[in-house]
């Protein structure tokens, strides 16, 4: 939800994360006018029958969100 009081420029950032390297999934750029919000769904590569760290960045604001996905 953006709440800057004007329309934003992103750069998204999405990690695999592992105990020693972070390796970059995708990025892209996103615009989010102002008072909105956008979701992004995305496809990401196979897990590997393991548990997997993602981590989400917006890089101009610095700051992320970590989450957990686990292979089925």
């Amino acid at each position: 939800h953006n709440l800057e009081n004007k329309g934003m420029n992103y750069t998204i950032r999405i990690y695999k994360m592992t105990d020693n390297e972070k390796l970059l999934l995708k990025e892209e750029n996103a615009y989010v006018a102002d008072n909105f919000y956008r979701s992004f769904d995305e496809v990401l590569p196979p897990l590997q029958n393991q548990r997997t760290k993602i981590s989400v960045e917006l890089v101009n604001k610095n700051q992320d969100i970590s989450f957990w996905l686990n292979a089925k």
